[in-house]
Parts: C-alpha cells; structure tokens; sequence
C-alpha cells in the first residue's frame, strides 16, 4: 500500500472512532437533553429539537390537534352554517355538523399525506403529490384558521 492510501485508511478508522464516541456520548446524555426539552417547553411553549425540525414538529403537533377538534368540538363554523339554512331560516344542524367534520377529516388526510413519514400515496406517487397535497391542506388550514377552536 502506498502512503495516500494508508493516511486515507487511518483517516477513516480515526472519524469511525469519532463517531462511535459521539454516538456513546449522545446515549448517555439524552435524559438530560429530554430535561432540558421539557423545561424549555414548559417556559417558551417549544423546545430546541422543535426549532431544528419544525416541519416534524407541525405534523406531530398539529394534526393530532385538529384530529381530537373533530372528535370533540362542539361549534360549526359561520361559514359552514351558511350553507345550511332553509327558506325559513333554520339551521339543519346535522348537516353543517357533517360539512364541518368532512372539512376536517381531509385535512388531516391532506397533512397526513403531505408528510414523507404517513403519506401512503407519496411513497408512490413522488414529491409532487406530496406538495400537492400540502398547498391544499394549508389552503385549508388557512381557510377555517380562525374557526379552529371550541
């Protein structure tokens, strides 16, 4: 072997060792950093591994969210309820009911799909149907933001 190749060989061998020590070291302080997480949580509402993924953060956050909305909210948006009036001006309630938990239903779906991790038609379909779906759900999103409370 010449010497490139041997500086090359011990190079590696010496970055490999780095990296199991850093892995070792990680292993061992991760109960601390969960510590410091839930701390930082508690006091700013995030932590820092929320920064560093937000997307990540979003999905896991957020969807659940809407998802326990819509199997426990009370309230039907205006502009759901609009679409529900008789001639004489009542509300068939049943059917603004079903409006809204449909309106919610896909966007979960769409969020769903729009992430690498739960879309079931994206890891057929590509990175377009995955951004496909994430333009409609924030277009959602954006739509009923003010109507998502109880």
């Amino acid at each position: 072997m010449d010497d490139t190749t041997k500086d090359a060989i011990e190079a590696y061998e010496e970055y490999m060792r780095k990296t199991r020590f850093r892995r070792w070291l990680f292993g061992k302080t991760y109960p601390l950093r969960c510590i410091k997480y839930g701390h930082q949580r508690i006091h700013m509402g995030f932590c820092d591994m929320d920064v560093w993924n937000i997307d990540i953060w979003f999905y896991r956050v957020v969807v659940p969210m809407i998802d326990r909305l819509r199997r426990t909210g009370h309230g039907i948006p205006n502009k759901i309820c609009e679409n529900h009036y008789d001639v004489d001006g009542n509300l068939d309630e049943e059917a603004a009911v079903s409006e809204w938990d449909r309106e919610l239903r896909k966007m979960i779906w769409l969020f769903r799909e729009s992430d690498q991790e739960t879309s079931r038609g994206g890891k057929l379909r590509g990175d377009a149907y995955r951004e496909k779906c994430k333009e409609r759900a924030f277009s959602m999103f954006c739509k009923y933001f003010h109507d998502l409370w109880d």
